[in-house]
């Protein structure tokens, strides 16, 4: 088997919940999740925390300014 898939993380609170290894008080209602992405963290997947402005993900999901919009066409 290769290398875990890179996953790309631009939220801090999001990658701190994979990476902990623990389910806290105030994500115990996404328990199961939380422990399928602790279980597989390092596995099958690898978190990887990255800068939200080379968060290619977002051209999707937010409206880009132009130079935005150029960089992300470019890479």
């Amino acid at each position: 088997m290769g290398k875990p898939t890179c996953l790309n993380i631009d939220n801090a609170a999001t990658y701190s919940i994979i990476d902990t290894n623990q389910i806290m008080p105030r994500v115990c209602h996404f328990d199961i999740p939380i422990a399928f992405l602790h279980e597989e963290n390092n596995v099958s997947f690898q978190a990887c925390l990255i800068s939200t402005q080379v968060m290619l993900a977002d051209i999707g999901t937010k409206p880009l300014v132009l130079y935005l919009h150029k960089r992300f066409k470019v890479w």
